[in-house]
Formats: C-alpha cells, structure tokens, sequence
C-alpha cells in the first residue's frame, strides 16, 4: 500500500515539526519522571509517618530534660533509674555492668581527668566484699577497705572515710570519700556514695577541683548531678 505523498513528501513543515519534537520529547519524558518519583516520596513519607519516634524516644537517650534547661536525662537499660545531666557531657558504657559521665570537652594527654561513675550491684572494681566492709562501717570512721587478692603497700589508695548520711528523693545514702585513689592525679579525691535498695548502687566521683584540666569536675558539678538521680525500685 503507497502512503500519501503528504506523508512521504519532505516538506518546510516537516522538517520544523520534527526539529520540535526532537527538543521537546527529552524534556517532556524527564518532567513525567520528576513528577511520578515526587508522587512516590510523598506515598513513602506518609507510610513511614507512623514509624518516627516521639520525642520520649530519641536514640541514644538524648532526651531533654524536663527539669533543667541545657540539660540531658539519661534512663537506665532496664529502666530502674534515671538522672540528668549538662549537655557538655557525655556518657560512656562501662565493660562491667555501669555508665560513665565525663565532660565534652577537649581531652588531656594523659586521658580523662574526673568522671562520674553509676554502678548496678558490684564489678571488677567495686566487690562483694568491699561493699560489705562499706556499709558496715560508721559516721567518721576511716578504714582501709580491702581488695582481693590483698594488694602490698596500697593502704594508703584504699583507705575511706564515711561522711554523713545525704537524702536524694527521700532515699538515704551513705557517703564516703577517699583521699588519695589509687593512680589518680596528686590532690584527687574519690567520693562514693551508696544507695542500698533492691539492688545496691555505687555512685562515684572522681574530683579534681584543683587541676586547670578542661574535663575537670567541680564537687559542686557532682553533687548538683547526683542530686538528681531517681532509683525507680
């Protein structure tokens, strides 16, 4: 079958139409694209709408506190206890069952200064026995709290002093400090605090408050810390 001479005839016509059509179709197929993967993302965001987290959930605990402007709560794992903090610290997860609290700030050569220590039940550090000999001992007493096995020449670290009692929420605890901690920088001190409830906490704060260091930790940082501490058991 022979086609019109109309079809098959090049014409002036022709040639701009097809020129037009050359320029045009490129163009036209990259705008239905565009406009069918917007038409996507919008279907995905409104799928994925009811999966965002509320703000009680952001990861890595990072929750405002309600208490205190510019600071952070941290919730326990098992969700037993929780405090706030300043948000120019930042915390680490212990290798025995425990947090760690040290400031943001640029780092010293020799490693971190101060921190604050959150134990649940005992550790490596903090055993059976010494938490035996602390709540057995009385306001004002100094004791060398042993460590097992028995270590020569370290009475000196290990000797604590119980201070008086501190209330925290209406839960009493038991204080303690050690002057001198065992591999710390001159003029340290330890304070540990213990709260014996279900399960017995160590908290402890290793103090500086004469070092220039930038991760230093004023006793007034730690207690204001401490101080808001909420064991839920």
């Amino acid at each position: 079958m022979k086609l019109a001479k109309f079809f098959v005839k090049e014409t002036a016509f022709s040639k701009i139409l097809a020129i037009i059509l050359f320029l045009s179709l490129p163009t036209l197929s990259f705008n239905l694209g565009l406009d069918s993967q917007k038409k996507l993302d919008s279907s995905l965001l409104d799928n994925r709408s009811t999966l965002i987290p509320s703000p009680t959930l952001i990861p890595n605990n990072k929750i405002p506190s309600p208490n205190k402007q510019g600071w952070l709560r941290y919730m326990s794992d098992s969700y037993d206890y929780y405090l706030d903090y300043p948000d120019t610290y930042y915390y680490n997860k212990l290798s025995d069952p425990g947090i760690s609290f040290e400031k943001r700030l640029v780092k010293t050569p020799h490693g971190v200064d101060n921190y604050i220590n959150i134990i649940k039940g005992q550790s490596s550090q903090e055993t059976k026995e010494k938490i035996s000999e602390l709540k057995n001992m009385f306001i004002g007493e100094k004791k060398v709290v042993t460590i097992s096995p028995p270590a020569p020449n370290m009475d000196q670290f290990l000797t604590y002093e119980r201070l008086s009692d501190i209330y925290i929420d209406n839960k009493k605890i038991k204080v303690f400090v050690n002057k001198k901690p065992f591999e710390a920088i001159e003029g340290a001190k330890y304070y540990l605090y213990l709260y014996e409830g279900k399960v017995n906490y160590i908290i402890g704060g290793l103090i500086n408050e004469s070092t220039d260091s930038l991760d230093n930790i004023s006793y007034k940082e730690f207690k204001d810390i401490v101080s808001t501490i909420r064991f839920l058991d």
